[in-house]
């Protein structure tokens, strides 16, 4: 690196594991400004740290430390944040709240919606459901549509696709050991896939974007995951499986049923389960955790009858996060959101 180089500002964007991945790709040209959060530690120059900027959005998703550390080394940070989008135990939360007090800390609270299409209700009435509401406020402005049969609900997105041609609409959730049930794999009256390959978001986010969903894949409906990384669309529907049930308390979460591996293996984290419940597995001669085996291992030993206190503690924390999980996916839609329970108390 020449002397000029090394005395450039460098901007460094941060959006999240998959949304980098994404970028990268999208803007050959400057992929290099796209970074980890985990990486951020090696790239920023302890000595020159004053010569990044770095702006990361989701801030509230990074591992506790890492942002302090950008600080100290003199970095400045624009970061984003939202505590109701909380979705791991061991987060840095506590962290950024404790920036607020700061003397050059500057803060910018949005008050109001930059999405849902004008409508000033939409995120209420979603809230409102996940805590197990029936009654919603009326709005002309955005379609809140709930389902209690997923014949009607597939059939609805078909319809929506048809009437609205030159809108996005995505499909997201299935996160649970039921997820076949709800697609043409074991379905046969099912329109709709998964497709969870490595990097197969990436190309999610482009067939979401490129639209004629009901002209690709024999008509199917490819469902995405939770994270939708950096995308906003006209119309998200939602489908839950066995993950969560919705009751008249809200939304409360069905640990064995779900594939949410990370949030509750970050769960046992925070609660100091016992560390040899935690599998690690050797991926390209790195040791990484196996968080598939490992939430086995975490559910198995909260089964047990001994631990049925700490099985009730871990249940509100898996539930709480899971709420926030279906509302990030559900707050997805500018102009509407379609959402069906699997498992749902709540049917009238």
């Amino acid at each position: 690196m020449n002397e000029k180089e090394h005395s450039t500002v460098r901007p460094i964007f941060v959006s999240g594991a998959q949304n980098t991945a994404y970028y990268r790709d999208l803007y050959p040209e400057v992929q290099n400004s796209f970074e980890y959060s985990f990486s951020l530690e090696r790239d920023v120059a302890k000595t020159k740290g004053n010569l990044y900027v770095i702006l990361m959005d989701e801030a509230q998703h990074n591992q506790p430390g890492i942002i302090t550390k950008m600080i100290d080394r003199g970095a400045t940070l624009i970061i984003c944040y939202d505590v109701s989008q909380v979705i791991n135990a061991n987060n840095a939360i506590n962290e950024l709240k404790s920036l607020e007090s700061r003397s050059d800390f500057i803060s910018l609270n949005l008050e109001d919606s930059i999405r849902y299409n004008g409508s000033k209700v939409a995120e209420k009435n979603i809230r409102n459901y996940l805590k197990g509401g029936k009654e919603f406020i009326e709005d002309s402005l955005f379609d809140f549509k709930t389902f209690n049969d997923f014949e009607s609900f597939q059939n609805s997105i078909q319809q929506l696709i048809k009437d609205n041609p030159n809108k996005t609409v995505a499909v997201a959730g299935l996160l649970s050991n039921d997820s076949k049930d709800y697609t043409n794999e074991n379905n046969s009256s099912s329109k709709l896939f998964t497709n969870w390959g490595n990097k197969e978001e990436c190309r999610w986010m482009a067939y979401i974007r490129e639209k004629d969903y009901l002209n690709k894949n024999n008509g199917n409906l490819w469902v995405g995951t939770w994270w939708l990384p950096g995308l906003d669309v006209d119309y998200i529907a939602v489908i839950v499986g066995g993950d969560a049930t919705l009751t008249s308390n809200g939304l409360v979460a069905n640990p064995r049923e779900a594939k949410h591996y990370r949030m509750i293996v970050s769960i046992a984290q925070e609660m100091n389960l016992p560390t040899s419940l935690i599998v690690e597995k050797n991926s390209f001669g790195k040791m990484v955790t196996d968080f598939r085996k490992s939430t086995n291992n975490i559910i198995d030993y909260l089964d047990k009858p001994e631990n049925n206190q700490l099985k009730e503690k871990f249940n509100n924390l898996f539930s709480k996060l899971l709420r926030n999980n279906y509302y990030i996916m559900m707050s997805r839609g500018r102009k509407g959101c379609y959402v069906y329970f699997a498992k749902n108390e709540n049917k009238n």
